[in-house]
C-alpha cells in the first residue's frame, strides 16, 4: 500500500484526504500535524491500551492451529438446530425470568471466569427451556391437529349413517 492510499479524515469537514497531506483540500484547514505522523503517534501509545502486541498474538494464534488431533476437544452436538423465534415465542422467552442463582455470597464480587462461566451456564439454561418450549408448543399443535382429524372423522361419519338411512345422534333432527 502506498503512503498516498492511506486515508484519514478532515477534523473539520470530515472528508477522506490522504495521510501525508499537511493541509485539506477540501476546506483549506491546517493540520497540526500529518496523518502519517498522527498515525506513529498512535503506534507509539498501542502497548499502553494493548499490553499484547499484535505480532505477540499472531504468533500465538500460529501456535494454536498447530496443535494435534488429539489435543483438539471434541464439540459436543447439539439436540436440535436452533431455529429463528416466532413472535409468540419470543413473548414466552421475555415472560420466563428468573432470579439469578448465586451458589456463594451475592454481595462477593466474581472473578472473570467466574462470570464467564455462570453466564455460559444461563445461556445454556435458557437454550434448553427454550427447546422445551418449542417442544411442548409442537405437541399441542400435533393434539389439535389430532383433535380436529378426529372431529372430521366423526362428522363424515354421521353424513353416511344419514344418508344410508340410519339414525345418530348427531343425524336424527
Amino acid at each position: 500500500m502506498e503512503l498516498d492510499e492511506i486515508l484519514i479524515e478532515c477534523p473539520i469537514c470530515d472528508r477522506s484526504i490522504p495521510a501525508t497531506s499537511k493541509k485539506c483540500q477540501f476546506c483549506g484547514t491546517e493540520l497540526s500535524m500529518s496523518g502519517l505522523d498522527e498515525l506513529e503517534e498512535l503506534a507509539l501509545h498501542v502497548d499502553d491500551f494493548y499490553p499484547e502486541s499484535p505480532l505477540q498474538v499472531a504468533v500465538e494464534s500460529e501456535e494454536e492451529l498447530e496443535t494435534s488431533p488429539d489435543e483438539v476437544e471434541k464439540i459436543p452436538e447439539e439436540a436440535e438446530p436452533v431455529e429463528e423465534e416466532s413472535e409468540d415465542q419470543e413473548q414466552d422467552s421475555e415472560s420466563i425470568t428468573e432470579p439469578e442463582e448465586f451458589e456463594e455470597d451475592p454481595d462477593k464480587p466474581m472473578s472473570l471466569a467466574e462470570m464467564e462461566q455462570h453466564r455460559k451456564d444461563r445461556k445454556k439454561e435458557k437454550k434448553i427451556k427454550k427447546v422445551t418450549l418449542k417442544a411442548e408448543k409442537k405437541e399441542k399443535k400435533s393434539l389439535r391437529r389430532q383433535e380436529k382429524r378426529e372431529k372430521k372423522l366423526n362428522r363424515r361419519g354421521a353424513k353416511r349413517d344419514v344418508k344410508d338411512g340410519g339414525t345418530t345422534e348427531k343425524g336424527s333432527h
